[in-house]
């Protein structure tokens, strides 16, 4: 990371039969403030409207959809596979990124060239967008952050 001072992140949606609430979360990573980005969709073989939900946006993603079910770590494998950023995150086809999550994490590996994995926290909210709970993940040290790493 040292020395990239606008890195491309690619971020990696993956789907499936959730087309009502993956543009909510696409809607999330194009409000993003960090804008050298690039959004990768894997449809892994959905049976419904996956496609038609996202015409109007096919000019700001790259759509790929699997032939046959991979499950969700065949799709991470063919979106890493795709991605051509420095950075790569994932989001699911069912949550939402806050508008300053890349442009933070940027930030962080930008400010620390060693780090290898930047993890955030989580807010959970129920169907009617109420708080239910806030996870924050442990700080890793250099002994036990791949340890960790793993296990989660």
């Amino acid at each position: 990371m040292k020395g990239l001072t606008n890195p491309l992140v690619s971020i990696i949606i993956l789907t499936y039969n959730r087309a009502k609430l993956l543009i909510e979360a696409l809607e999330s990573v194009l409000a993003q403030t960090y804008r050298n980005i690039e959004i990768i969709v894997v449809n892994d073989a959905s049976p419904d409207n996956t496609e038609e939900v996202l015409l109007p946006y096919m000019k700001h993603i790259r759509y790929i959809k699997n032939e046959k079910n991979l499950g969700c770590a065949g799709s991470k494998n063919v979106g890493l596979e795709a991605a051509r950023g420095e950075l790569i995150t994932n989001l699911d086809d069912d949550d939402c990124i806050k508008p300053e999550k890349i442009a933070r994490q940027v930030e962080m590996f930008q400010e620390r060239p060693q780090m290898g994995v930047c993890a955030t926290g989580t807010i959970h909210i129920d169907k009617d967008g109420q708080h239910i709970r806030t996870y924050m993940p442990p700080r890793f040290s250099r002994r036990n952050q791949t340890l960790l790493f793993l296990r989660k």
